[in-house]
């Protein structure tokens, strides 16, 4: 059952006084005029009026002082009323003025808390909203606290980062560099070796006529071939571990010594071819009229070997700057060099047996034999060249354009950590104010 408020108890308390009170002033002036009624009965009739009038003014007298009294008692009950109405309004303004201050810690009297009258409601609503402030304002605090732990680590790995990535700028754009002189060098590099093509095949049409066949001579020159072949399948696996950027040059390296050793052994038959020719030629002068063909060809065969010779020498020169351009990209590449050390121990092995394959050579027939297989090896040494030039070019190109890629997407990236950093600052310096405002406020322990 509802208790009864403290307002109604008060009215009724009132209520009931003011009836006692002039139940009693009414029993008391009754008391007080019986007798006096009594004897004007007895009296003559004569005076009967001016007594009851004296009587009225009694009654009135009474009634006057009942509603004293009655007034006194209700002026009292109302003081005390208010005074303890005035006390419950003094706990809820105090509490309001603490929370305007920020004091969220004090809470109001459990006393006032347990009223059930419109005091107490209010009371209760008063302490709901405080205990609610409170939790929201150190729920905030937290939060501001950890988002402040975030943002700052955010920051940290956001400068890391950039630190970095323009790192990687800086040495992408030397890359880039380096790839552009690099197909430049290739590039003249593949004409001079196309103009060495040429030659040799104008060197196979002149001696195509000279065919004869040697059981020996072929057997060394496919040794030989075998040998070749064995070197480019080392180099192959070399460029199949080539698989970033520094392997792409490390990979032009290996194909510029395939390239001096080509052009090492096609100077050396070159020379060779030159020797023969001299040779024949001498054979040719020996023989008198029937040798004046033979004459001719071998005059043919010596020139032709003698542009091989400047051609390979331009393109040794082109080859030795391509070097010196690798050999300062390479120079941290040195776990690479067994593998290139193989090529070159094949490459020794397949100039061994040519050189038995000239050995053999005695005769102008044999000697016209060795220059048709030899010009033979030389036309698809220089294929292998061209080949070989052809794929540096392009994986220097790929490479270029690669690492131009790249530089722009770290550019990009740089610019965009930047504008995160720049967002974590600026989220740095908005929880601090936030913490700064948060500690104006007083609260208790949420527990």
């Amino acid at each position: 059952m509802k208790h009864i408020s403290f307002r109604s108890k008060v009215m009724v308390i009132t209520f009931i006084l003011v009836i006692i009170s002039f139940s009693i002033s009414a029993i008391r002036t009754t008391q007080e005029l019986k007798p006096r009624i009594t004897q004007i009965l007895q009296n003559d009739t004569l005076s009967t009026e001016t007594q009851l009038a004296e009587i009225m003014k009694t009654i009135k007298i009474g009634q006057g002082i009942g509603y004293t009294v009655t007034g006194i008692f209700v002026c009292l009950c109302l003081f005390l009323y208010c005074t303890v109405l005035f006390k419950h309004f003094k706990q809820l303004i105090d509490s309001c003025r603490c929370m305007e201050t920020g004091d969220f810690s004090k809470s109001l009297d459990p006393i006032l808390l347990k009223h059930n009258d419109e005091i107490g409601t209010i009371a209760q609503a008063l302490e709901m909203m405080r205990a609610h402030l409170n939790q929201l304002v150190a729920a905030t605090g937290h939060q501001a606290r950890r988002l402040l732990d975030l943002s700052s680590k955010l920051n940290e790995a956001a400068i890391a980062t950039q630190t970095a990535t323009v790192a990687i700028a800086s040495s992408m754009e030397a890359m880039v560099a380096g790839s552009e002189e690099q197909t430049q060098l290739t590039s003249e590099t593949a004409q001079m070796t196309e103009h060495m093509h040429t030659d040799v095949a104008e060197v196979a049409d002149s001696i195509q006529s000279i065919t004869a066949s040697s059981n020996r001579t072929l057997r060394h020159a496919k040794e030989g071939n075998q040998i070749l072949q064995t070197v480019i399948e080392q180099m192959a696996t070399i460029d199949q571990k080539v698989q970033s950027t520094s392997s792409q040059i490390q990979l032009l390296s290996d194909k510029s010594s395939r390239i001096q050793d080509i052009i090492t052994l096609i100077t050396s038959i070159a020379s060779q071819t030159n020797l023969l020719a001299l040779n024949a030629a001498i054979e040719a002068a020996r023989a008198g009229e029937a040798g004046k063909g033979f004459s001719v060809v071998a005059d043919e065969i010596r020139n032709l070997a003698t542009q091989s010779a400047d051609a390979t020498a331009r393109i040794s020169q082109i080859i030795t700057e391509i070097n010196e351009e690798i050999n300062e990209a390479t120079a941290a590449m040195d776990e690479n060099t067994v593998a290139v050390k193989k090529g070159l121990t094949f490459a020794s092995e397949a100039g061994t047996s040519f050189e038995a394959i000239l050995n053999d050579i005695k005769e102008v027939s044999t000697e016209f034999e060795a220059v048709k297989s030899v010009n033979e090896q030389v036309t698809e040494g220089t294929s292998h060249v061209l080949y070989a030039i052809q794929n540096i070019n392009d994986i220097s190109q790929a490479s270029s354009t690669n690492t131009q890629a790249v530089v722009l997407a770290t550019k990009n990236q740089n610019q965009l950590i930047n504008n995160v950093s720049q967002g974590a600052d600026e989220l740095t310096r908005r929880v601090e104010k936030l913490m700064i405002e948060i500690d104006h406020f007083i609260i208790e322990k949420v527990r």
